[in-house]
C-alpha cells in the first residue's frame, strides 16, 4: 500500500501522516519507522527537526535519517510487514537535485532516480507513506535553479501520486481523501 499526504506549509499533513502510519502499523504488525529527509544543515532545520521529533515521541517510530537514495535504505530492524512513512518529498526533491559539490543534476534525471528509488522502498516494505509540501501556488518568476527544483517535484509528487492507494490533502488540520480509501 502507497499513501501520499499533501497540503501546504503547517496544514497538518505530518500528523496526518504519521496517524495513518500508526493506524496501518497495528494491521501490518512490523516495524514502524521514520524515514528523514531532512539535512542538519540551518538553525531552522534543525528547529524544525526537534519539532517534528517531539511530535513523534512516544508513537513507538524507528528514525531512519537518509538526506538521498532512499531506495538503498537500510532498515535496523528489516522491513516485513514494515510502514514506512517517508518525511518529505518536498525535501528530499531539493536534496536529490542540489547536490553538496553545489551541481544540479537535470530534472530528467532527478526525477528518474527518486520514482525509481520510490518503487525499490515500496517492494521492500508492507506500507510507504510520503508526505510532500503544496508549494506550488504562487509567483511565476522563477531562477532557473527554482524552475527546476518545481517540476522536479511536480513530476515525482504526481506520477507518485498516480501509483499510490491513496492520496490525502490536509488544510487547517483537516484530511481530504482525494483518490482510494485510508483506515482512520
Amino acid at each position: 500500500m502507497t499513501v501520499l499526504v499533501t497540503g501546504g506549509a503547517a496544514s497538518g499533513k505530518s500528523a496526518c501522516a504519521e496517524h495513518i502510519a500508526e493506524m496501518l502499523h497495528i494491521k501490518y504488525g512490523g516495524p514502524l519507522y521514520y524515514l528523514a529527509a531532512m539535512e542538519h544543515k540551518s538553525a531552522a532545520a534543525r528547529k524544525r527537526i526537534a519539532a517534528h521529533r517531539r511530535q513523534r515521541a512516544g508513537k513507538g517510530f524507528v528514525t531512519v535519517e537518509r538526506e538521498r537514495s532512499i531506495g538503498e535504505t537500510i532498515f535496523p530492524l528489516g522491513t516485513a510487514g514494515a510502514v514506512v512513512l517517508l518525511e518529505c518529498l518536498t525535501v528530499l526533491a531539493a536534496n536529490e537535485l542540489f547536490l553538496p559539490d553545489g551541481t544540479c543534476r537535470s530534472v530528467h534525471d532527478t526525477v528518474r532516480s527518486m520514482l525509481s528509488a520510490l518503487r525499490r522502498l515500496e517492494r521492500r516494505c508492507a506500507c510507504l507513506i510520503a508526505v510532500c509540501s503544496d508549494i506550488f501556488a504562487g509567483g511565476t518568476a522563477y531562477s532557473d535553479a527554482v524552475r527546476a527544483y518545481l517540476d522536479t517535484l511536480a513530476e515525482v509528487r504526481n506520477r507518485f501520486a498516480a501509483g499510490c492507494s491513496a492520496v490525502i490533502e490536509t488544510t487547517a488540520g483537516i484530511p481530504i481523501v482525494i483518490k482510494g480509501t485510508v483506515l482512520w
